[in-house]
């Protein structure tokens, strides 16, 4: 490469901090090559925010170092929307138990004018997208914890609904996932996915009238689905 094109260009600080950061053993040494809101490089920035947050952070936890919470405070402030949308994530995530934390957040909360703020949505989107990360890992406990969280951003989504009353179910609550079901047929009835998902949680309890009613309700709206139409046979020749 030298031979080619001369001397190569060293890499931006916070692109480096990112490669040694795959050698951190714990969460300062991580937090010093991941977290820096003085970097100018928001890509860079971002990634490290997101790998931090998954590898380090976890809902809820007893304590979370100072300096930690000082940078993600820090990054709360950004005029990027996406760095600003991840750290108020990581905060609330993690550090919910924190009183002077839950007043920075009530106050964010405040700040937004309607349900489709454009930091509300990454936030609450991002917040589902981690609890989904963790229901595929099983981990059925704090991935119920970031689906309730994402709704305290975004009530009214009905799909980080249904991903709670999905991993509700998985966690044996099934009263309470069929709770949020309903809820979110009744907001939103036009979504098929809903019913069909609903559907299997009633057929799964053997609530087969009930399930087939969910897959006749999805039906008038996705009146082609392949996998519907074949569990409403197979329900109705099992009565």
């Amino acid at each position: 490469m030298k031979e080619w094109y001369g001397a190569i260009k060293p890499h931006h600080p916070m692109i480096s901090n990112l490669i040694k950061a795959l050698d951190a053993t714990n969460q300062t040494a991580a937090a010093k090559l991941l977290l820096d809101p003085a970097a100018k490089h928001p890509m860079a920035q971002m990634t490290g925010l997101l790998k931090f947050t998954v590898a380090w952070l976890r809902p809820n936890m007893d304590s979370v170092d100072p300096d930690v919470v000082t940078k993600l405070k820090s990054f709360a402030q950004s005029d990027d929307l996406d760095l600003k949308s991840m750290a108020l994530l990581a905060l609330h995530l993690a550090c919910d138990r924190d009183t002077n934390v839950q007043a920075l957040l009530r106050d964010r909360h405040n700040t937004f004018k309607d349900e489709n703020d454009p930091v509300r949505n990454r936030w609450a989107v991002a917040m589902d997208y981690l609890g989904s990360a963790y229901a595929s890992e099983n981990d059925v406990t704090n991935a119920i914890i970031a689906f309730k969280k994402s709704l305290e951003v975004r009530t009214h989504n009905v799909v980080a609904i249904s991903h709670l009353a999905m991993a509700l179910f998985q966690a044996g609550d099934s009263a309470e996932a069929i709770s949020r079901f309903q809820s979110a047929v009744k907001a939103r009835p036009e979504k098929a996915a809903l019913h069909f998902q609903f559907a299997q949680v009633y057929a799964r309890l053997q609530r087969l009238s009930d399930a087939i009613n969910e897959l006749e309700e999805g039906l008038k709206y996705a009146p082609e689905d392949p996998n519907a139409k074949r569990m409403l046979q197979q329900l109705r020749n099992a009565q």
